[in-house]
């Protein structure tokens, strides 16, 4: 498995633990802020893509997003 692979596959399982809740929205945002300060590669892009499309729609709809 190439460094890409394992890349993205790490992007999308961070999402995926979001997703079944075993991680916070706080982390998720953290590497997020980390992968967006980086970037400097169309890679970055795909990474930030891979951990969205798996976090889906439950990132932006919690309880935190909404406070005040």
């Amino acid at each position: 498995m190439s460094r890409l692979s394992s890349a993205l596959a790490f992007a999308a399982f961070v999402g995926d633990l979001f997703s079944q809740h075993f991680i916070n929205q706080a982390s998720v945002h953290h590497c997020l802020s980390v992968l967006l300060a980086k970037l400097s590669a169309v890679e970055h892009i795909y990474a930030i893509h891979a951990l969205l499309l798996h976090a889906n729609k439950t990132l932006w709809h919690t309880a935190e997003s909404y406070q005040l």
